[in-house]
């Protein structure tokens, strides 16, 4: 799965420096997603916000079916990103290189 490249995004504008992420903090803005980039596609997250803090613990706990799976596929971009954007060390992973992304 980690080698599945994401349906049709935009190219990566951004290479980050070698370090990154040199912190862990992951920044959850406003994040809708579906698996698939049809637009009749259900949205399996619909806006989510959260901000986990480098070294901070978090849980992850729902239902079956409930999107967990899909919120951590979000970090990984193993979706579609309908809105939102998500920030690992204030930068938005939408802009950084599929490899960079899921290799650090």
């Amino acid at each position: 799965l980690l080698e599945q490249e994401p349906p049709a995004q935009a190219p990566p504008k951004y290479r980050p420096s070698a370090n990154w992420p040199s912190r862990g903090q992951i920044i959850f803005k406003n994040v809708s997603m579906s698996h698939s980039n049809e637009s009749n596609s259900s949205v399996v997250l619909d806006n989510i916000c959260l901000n986990i803090q480098a070294g901070e613990k978090i849980g992850i706990v729902g239902r079956t079916g409930a999107g967990k799976s899909s919120f951590i596929q979000t970090i990984f971009r193993m979706g579609t990103l309908v809105n939102g954007q998500i920030l690992i060390d204030n930068i938005d992973i939408s802009t950084v290189g599929l490899d960079d992304v899921r290799r650090r």
